[in-house]
């Protein structure tokens, strides 16, 4: 679809604008696509448009996730097969690269937003074992370091989160969030989890 999709298909540097702002210009530099904002938490369809563009906002009207034609996230696929992972991703959004990464494979670390790249991640077996997502979206090589190193690590390999220090066992929110990245710590500020945008 990326050859049937026209003009810019991506916005990562709206996140974080208000959704009327960036309603403006996406629609300013594609004026094919039709940028519709939409509160987070609330359904839409599933299908894929090149003329549409969700701009998915808080409850401030405040970008929270990348405006794309085509689907961002797939939170559905953990646990299923990486090949049926692959081929849905790239049919529900064939502008973005797919790879399938085994789970203890050493990637080389984003220095910039990706835009374009879906990694899934697979155990041994095959299966989804992390919510695949556009970008990079965990730092296994921080298990272990001070959360204050952690933190500054993670917004800076992806300026489009908001990297959260948290004590282990306080009790959060449990709803899924693209622009966080919890960042688990002990009481001696030692990263105790993967820290991973959720």
């Amino acid at each position: 679809m990326s050859s049937e999709c026209e003009g810019k298909n991506s916005w990562p540097e709206l996140v974080g604008a208000k959704g009327k702002d960036a309603e403006a210009i996406i629609e300013s530099e594609n004026r094919l696509v039709n940028a519709v904002i939409v509160k987070k938490g609330s359904f839409v369809t599933m299908d894929y448009r090149c003329d549409r563009v969700w701009v998915w906002v808080d409850k401030n009207g405040i970008v929270t996730q990348i405006p794309v034609i085509g689907k961002y996230v797939w939170p559905e696929l953990l646990g299923a097969k990486g090949t049926v992972a692959k081929a849905t991703i790239k049919r529900e959004n064939s502008t973005v690269k797919v790879e399938i990464v085994v789970e203890g494979t050493i990637v080389p670390a984003d220095l910039r937003c990706v835009a374009d790249r879906v990694r899934v991640w697979v155990d041994t077996d095959g299966f989804v074992t992390r919510v695949p997502i556009i970008g990079k979206a965990s730092w296994p090589e921080l298990l272990g370091t001070q959360g204050t190193v952690a933190e500054a690590t993670i917004e800076r390999e992806n300026p489009l989160v908001d990297a959260v220090i948290v004590l282990q066992g306080t009790i959060v929110t449990d709803d899924f969030r693209c622009d966080r990245v919890r960042v688990w710590v002990d009481t001696d500020g030692i990263v105790v989890d993967v820290p991973a945008i959720g």
